[in-house]
């Protein structure tokens, strides 16, 4: 069986920079060690009109009854627009809510390529069942939950490192470190990680630093951006006097590197507002043995277990958020209970490994017999 996975067309795979082209370099490695044939597709597009013209490229390859599986929307949308593909099974990862648009104009437009993708019978594949019954309720269409995978032998407890902990640490008076990977981004909320903090810190509570990981300038792995919401957090920061509890590291550019400062922390925090289905950061945290806090949103729902693996607390409110971050500061022993859940969550249900064997395999099995069902996940 051949496998074809056609990229986001933005950046390199394999690459340490998107979460995307991550997900298809780990599938990849880890079908072909199980026999499947899998080729990559990505060119890199410089615009839209560059990634429909690329995506119709792709009807002059050779593939007579293979899987073509699709990792953007346009890029499906592209290919399936011009094509009898009878002789092929197609689907598309969405891994973003499909009704997260930037104007009516958008969503509706969003809307009909995905009803016309259905009437094309492609089959969407979702890492949020938030996602999946949305598409069988608003789109009609075929939808099949696949969790998101993290590496559990990068991210894994072992990479901790007083060395790199002493880094973070910079000879303070700390015993608790507090780690959030994300772009600096207001979607991204750090200002409410920083005001949970300035929380802590009144009621008296100060043996604690906030490690914050990712580009300043609100890209990962791109040039360009701007640093106002940096510069805003900046400011916050000092007016405050918030600087001897908080340390802003920028983008870590290896994941062995994320891997072991994520390990050498204590507690990971995601505060973000607006999220893809499911964070590649909250899964590297839980593989990586740290209790989660975050705010509790829908998309979370198959990952994090509330007072299991992860506190979780109501959208917006810090004054929750700094008490959850209060109950892990100062309860070691709840520290180790959430984490430990965590690392064998991960190990069990997110390990690239057991995802293969337990979705892909059987779902592209199922594709290439022609025995698949709509009633399938």
């Amino acid at each position: 069986m051949r496998i074809i996975y056609i990229g986001p067309m933005d950046i390199p795979i394999p690459s340490e920079k998107g979460a995307v082209e991550e997900i298809i370099w780990q599938l990849s490695l880890k079908l072909s060690s199980n026999g499947f044939k899998v080729s990559i597709y990505n060119p890199i597009a410089s615009n839209t009109l560059s990634k429909v013209f690329k995506s119709i490229v792709l009807h002059g390859i050779d593939c007579d009854n293979c899987i073509l599986h699709f990792h953007d929307l346009i890029a499906c949308g592209s290919y399936s627009s011009i094509i009898r593909y009878s002789y092929k099974s197609i689907l598309l990862s969405l891994h973003y809510p499909p009704w997260f648009a930037r104007s009516s104009f958008r969503h509706l437009a969003l809307r009909f390529l995905l009803k016309y993708l259905k009437s094309r019978q492609t089959i969407f594949v979702a890492p949020s069942r938030v996602i999946t019954n949305w598409i069988k309720r608003r789109i009609g269409g075929t939808a099949v939950f696949i969790p998101n995978g993290v590496d559990t032998s990068i991210f894994n407890p072992v990479k901790r490192s007083l060395e790199v902990r002493e880094k973070m640490i910079k000879g303070k008076d700390v015993d608790v470190l507090v780690c959030y990977v994300a772009r600096v981004h207001p979607s991204k909320n750090q200002l409410d990680l920083l005001k949970a903090a300035r929380i802590l810190v009144s009621s008296g509570i100060k043996n604690f630093r906030l490690i914050f990981i990712g580009p300043l300038h609100g890209r990962f792995g791109k040039q360009g951006g701007e640093f106002k919401y940096f510069e805003s957090l900046r400011q916050y920061i000092e007016k405050h006097n918030l600087e001897k509890f908080v340390e802003f590291l920028g983008e870590i550019p290896h994941h062995d590197d994320v891997a072991s400062y994520m390990a050498s922390c204590d507690i990971y925090v995601h505060p973000s507002i607006i999220e893809a289905a499911a964070p590649l950061a909250i899964l590297e945290a839980l593989a990586s043995g740290l209790p989660v806090v975050a705010y509790n949103l829908v998309y979370y729902l198959d990952y994090l277990k509330n007072h299991e693996n992860a506190i979780l607390v109501d959208k917006g409110d810090v004054k929750a958020l700094a008490g959850a971050l209060e109950s892990l500061i100062t309860q070691p022993i709840l520290r180790k209970h959430l984490g430990e859940n965590g690392r064998r969550f991960a190990e069990r249900e997110l390990s690239w490994e057991n995802i293969v064997k337990k979705y892909y395999i059987p779902l592209y099995n199922k594709l290439e017999q022609n025995t698949y069902s709509s009633d399938h996940g």
